[in-house]
This record gives structure tokens, C-alpha cells and sequence, in this order.
């Protein structure tokens, strides 16, 4: 869907015209929602302790919430505590 967006497509590959600020806003939403996936895989890797992918998909939400990078850090400075 967000490679759709950024092809100028809408979200389904349709040709619709979708207006620049709906794009962007359809783009934030799907980018969070895929952070949100990504944080709920990690919490489950980790609870399956799987440590070394639970702390690479840590790293990779950092990428979809980077204002909450310190906590993040501080999460998997935890893991490597365990």
C-alpha cells in the first residue's frame, strides 16, 4: 500500500486521482499502522525470547516512531540485560 502511495497510485494500485494532502495523510496513517505491527511482532519475539530478532525489530520501529527512540533504546538496553 505505501509503495502504491509513493507510485502516485492510490491505495488499492487504482489510477483515482487522490488529492496531494490526503495522500499524505493516507501515507502517515499506513506508515503508522505498520509501525504498530512491527512494535506487537517484537513484543511477541521477545516473549517467545527470541532476543536477537526481538532487538532488530526494535530497532526497525525506531524508524517508524523515531520521536520515541530513547525509550526504544532503553527497551532493548533491558534485553541485553536478560
Amino acid at each position: 500500500i505505501l509503495e502504491n502511495l509513493e507510485q502516485g497510485l492510490a491505495e488499492d494500485g487504482s489510477m483515482t486521482n487522490i488529492t496531494q494532502e490526503n495522500r499524505q495523510a493516507s501515507v502517515q496513517l499506513w506508515r503508522s499502522r505498520l509501525g504498530r505491527v512491527m512494535y506487537s511482532m517484537a513484543n511477541c519475539l521477545l516473549m517467545m525470547k527470541d532476543y536477537v530478532l526481538a532487538v532488530d525489530a526494535y530497532h526497525a520501529v525506531i524508524k517508524y516512531y523515531p520521536q520515541q527512540e530513547p525509550q526504544m533504546l532503553s527497551g532493548i538496553g533491558r534485553i541485553f540485560l536478560q
